[in-house]
């Protein structure tokens, strides 16, 4: 028993030690490196009206097909197998027209690239 009571002294003395010491200094905080800038890119008029018409055939693509789901929840199953048909046909029809605005994107965006490389732009 002497021997708890001791050790429990003694582990109540080593933790009174520890707070005892001082902790008014605080650790000066890390400084962090500043982030450097980039210059600011302005995409040409008809580059970033090509970025508007992707957005919005997206968007009324996307209106599109909730309108046509909504439809395929209170349709019979002949209207049902029209309906899908419908849709399997107009996304296959629409995506090979995004596929193509994306890649003028992605042309037009490369040329622009070429040209800050060479300093022309």
């Amino acid at each position: 028993m002497k021997k708890i009571l001791g050790f429990v002294l003694s582990l109540l003395a080593l933790n009174g030690a520890l707070l005892a010491q001082s902790t008014t200094t605080a650790p000066a905080p890390a400084t962090r490196p500043a982030m450097p800038t980039l210059p600011k890119i302005t995409l040409p008029a008809d580059l970033q009206a090509l970025i508007r018409q992707f957005d919005a055939q997206r968007d009324s693509i996307l209106a599109q097909r909730r309108a046509d789901l909504e439809k395929l929840k209170s349709a019979t199953e002949a209207e049902r197998a029209k309906l899908l048909a419908d849709m399997k046909a107009k996304g296959l029809a629409t995506s090979q027209e995004q596929r193509e605005l994306a890649k003028s994107i992605r042309e037009e965006l490369k040329k622009l690239r070429a040209a800050r490389k060479t300093g022309g732009g």
